[in-house]
């Protein structure tokens, strides 16, 4: 974040993501990854908010894929929201459906298609990320710290996001947890090779950890 940033979120040639609210300036392009350290956890929230069309965007905070976010239709930033995807600190899974509904639900309802064309996918992701399959079929509140983030990954991964957003990724997690999740952004670019990744953190907190 720099003083000579501009007072618009104005993208420079081809850019995912253009943002400039008063805690946050920032450029990510595709297939780039951006770091963004903000000064306190309502600056995180309001980022994420604002990225995510919970909180609207005033003219010229924010530009997704090259068009400013307040001029979206309803319609037009609900469809938008399958191109981004988020690991929240405690993953952002809904408490009441069970991680394979958690998992297959969104995937199938982005691509218009029934779970059959994800559930290899998902089975060979829980292995590669050292998951027991038998947290299919638990809901949310079962599972640890990890296997909540490791979940809410695959599910955003099986959307095939142009931007997959880690939000206090390594929060709450062990050294050997930290270590698991250090797959989660090598996973994404195989998978989604021009895709971007946003890492949001507050400047507090785990400051020389990444994933």
């Amino acid at each position: 974040m720099s003083a000579s940033a501009p007072a618009a979120a104005r993208p420079t040639g081809e850019c995912a993501i253009a943002c400039a609210l008063g805690g946050a300036v920032f450029e990510l392009r595709p297939g780039a990854t951006q770091e963004i350290r903000l000064s306190t956890p309502e600056d995180k929230v309001r980022l994420m908010d604002t990225l995510f069309g919970l909180c609207p965007a005033r003219p010229g905070e924010l530009s997704l894929f090259g068009r400013d976010a307040a001029t979206f239709a309803p319609a037009e930033r609900l469809a938008l929201n399958r191109r981004l995807a988020a690991v929240g600190p405690e993953g952002g899974l809904i408490s009441n459906l069970k991680v394979w509904e958690n998992l297959v639900l969104p995937a199938c309802w982005t691509s218009r298609t029934g779970p059959s064309p994800f559930e290899a996918e998902a089975r060979a992701l829980f292995d590669e990320l050292g998951l027991d399959a038998a947290l299919a079929g638990r809901l949310p509140g079962r599972l640890t710290g990890f296997e909540r983030k490791a979940v809410a990954f695959i599910r955003g991964l099986l959307m095939r996001p142009d931007v997959m957003v880690f939000d206090s990724l390594l929060e709450h997690l062990s050294e050997t947890e930290r270590q698991r999740a250090a797959r989660f952004g090598d996973l994404f670019r195989a998978r989604c090779m021009r895709g971007a990744i946003l890492r949001v953190e507050v400047a507090r907190a785990g400051a020389g950890n990444h994933a």
